[in-house]
């Protein structure tokens, strides 16, 4: 795997919490910082040392989706993640749309 993607939120009380996105990780932490070192950790119990990912990504999760289109999301990326050459290209979705709206 190349990376993964926490969703960051702020926390009322104060602090952070994150979810990863297609994976089962939750983590907390007072700061940015160590919600990062929190999340590197998490990582590391895991997954298997040669499954780790690369990368670490931390993305707010302001976004206007809900619980149901986020838990939908990572649906679809982990599909992707197990077969990358399942989905259909965006010139062809795009060439659709176009052909059925008369564009």
């Amino acid at each position: 795997m190349g990376e993964i993607r926490f969703l960051v939120k702020e926390c009322i009380e104060g602090g952070y919490t994150a979810c990863a996105v297609g994976e089962s990780i939750f983590v907390e932490g007072d700061t940015l910082e160590s919600l990062r070192a929190n999340a590197l950790d998490a990582i590391k119990c895991h997954f298997e040392p040669a499954e780790r990912p690369e990368f670490l990504e931390l993305q707010w999760a302001d976004h206007g989706m809900t619980d149901e289109q986020m838990k939908e999301l990572a649906r679809r990326i982990e599909d992707f993640r197990n077969n990358p050459d399942g989905g259909i290209p965006w010139e062809d979705v795009k060439a659709d749309l176009r052909r059925r709206h008369n564009l």
